[in-house]
């Protein structure tokens, strides 16, 4: 399994699309893809989703910032795409949480566990 990461703190720099032709293009080689979108704009997840039935519907029960807090687990809050990758969609809502950098740093590594045993 690889971990890929696009991150920057500047809005506008195409990370999202970046992410977005990333794992289109990593599935049409034929692998496996999980999306985490992490940003609260959920540029990722609108474009992944929009067409998705059924699901869209019920992102804000079940969205990566539930995973965060450790309201639901992992495979709760994963959604498949038609554009063959699976998402786990962020909502406006996420600017909202808060968490302290210890708790983050855990959960996060959390992912890293449970994504591998998926």
């Amino acid at each position: 399994m690889k971990i890929f990461t696009i991150a920057s703190l500047k809005g506008g720099s195409g990370k999202t699309t970046l992410s977005i032709f990333l794992a289109q293009t990593f599935v049409s080689k034929g692998l496996k893809v999980l999306l985490i979108d992490l940003d609260h704009n959920n540029n990722s997840t609108t474009y992944s989703l929009r067409e998705t039935d059924p699901g869209f519907d019920d992102v804000d029960d079940r969205n990566v910032a539930h995973a965060i807090i450790g309201s639901k687990e992992i495979e709760e809050v994963i959604y498949s795409s038609v554009h063959g990758y699976d998402v786990i969609p962020a909502t406006p809502s996420l600017h909202s949480i808060s968490v302290d950098p210890y708790t983050i740093t855990n959960t996060f590594n959390s992912f890293e566990r449970n994504v591998r045993s998926l």
